[in-house]
């Protein structure tokens, strides 16, 4: 999910302290992700030198390991385009219900590409499917979300007010923070699913952000068990990423989901398939061209995180 950035975020921190060799060599890591994927197939490299993450979380009791070989679905799937300067960041939160052409040729729901066909079978589902080329893969699983709340002592999230006055905002653990994504998890709510997971992203930022350096080490633990690269992310990367959010203005993160049409026909576990809208074409486009903003200027506010929900 896109909490995998947050958790990025606190491993580079540890890296900078002068034991980011020790935390990274102890990761999963993704061997020749991309190796197996023609070039010719491929949509090109950003011309502007920007790089794009996809970010993939798994659901509670499938540890970041198991993707090695094993038939788990991605939970929540992500796309982060860092501009070239690492002086700004888009998010764009895909459903993995998403009706796409898997890597065995036949219709479904985008999040079950990497159980047919492992982080390259996704990678190759999520480039066919925007026309972005993904740099970097990278993982985390719910249980180390759940840990890593716990660390920061809770995280704030925005909840709805019915007022004018604003947002307000409540402090949740792990567990709470969990159910706060969870009870979005059922049908008609897709939208709102992902929106939740873009806040609580945000709760998780702010927390790294005001870490403790003692409390760093404990949060080691969870990271080497919680989090996964492709191989080409070395320690030399991960730091520079970890450097480039720690530096990042808030404000200079934009959220935004893939637009939604409607429903489909059930697919994986009976979800409903997400229909994307036309307008997501201009999306990737965007995310391709490096003009987000525009494109959120001039379509529906509903698709873009900026209220809690």
């Amino acid at each position: 999910m896109l909490l995998v950035l947050a958790v990025l975020t606190v491993a580079v921190i540890v890296a900078v302290l002068a034991i980011g060799n020790h935390v990274i060599g102890r990761t999963v890591r993704y061997p020749d992700v991309f190796g197996a994927i023609p070039e010719t197939s491929r949509p090109a490299p950003a011309a502007d030198g920007s790089q794009t993450f996809l970010l993939v979380g798994t659901d509670a009791g499938s540890p970041t390991r198991a993707f090695l070989g094993s038939p788990i679905a991605a939970q929540t799937i992500q796309l982060v385009r860092f501009a070239a300067d690492r002086e700004s960041a888009q998010v764009v939160g895909i459903s993995r219900d998403t009706l796409t052409q898997l890597p065995g040729g036949a219709p479904g729901p985008l999040g079950s590409a990497l159980a047919e066909g492992g982080p390259t079978g996704l990678v190759r589902a999520v480039e066919g499917l925007t026309g972005v080329r993904i740099d970097h893969f990278a993982t985390v699983d719910f249980p180390g979300f759940r840990s890593m709340v716990d660390r920061f002592g809770g995280i704030e999230v925005g909840v709805a007010a019915p007022t004018t006055g604003g947002a307000p905002t409540v402090r949740l653990d792990g567990t709470q923070a969990l159910a706060y994504l969870r009870d979005a998890d059922q049908p008609g709510a897709e939208v709102s699913r992902l929106a939740r997971e873009q806040n609580v992203l945000r709760g998780l930022l702010s927390g790294a952000a005001r870490a403790s350096v003692f409390s760093l080490p404990a949060t080691v633990a969870d990271l080497s068990t919680t989090i996964g690269f492709d191989d080409t992310m070395g320690v030399v990367s991960i730091t520079r990423l970890g450097l480039d959010l720690a530096t990042m203005r808030g404000d200079a993160i934009t959220f935004v989901t893939a637009p939604i049409a409607g429903e489909g026909a059930p697919g994986d576990r009976g979800r409903p398939l997400q229909i994307l809208a036309p307008s997501a074409a201009g999306l990737f486009q965007a995310v391709r061209d490096g003009r987000v903003g525009d494109w959120i200027a001039g379509n529906t506010a509903s698709q873009v995180v900026t209220a809690p929900r």
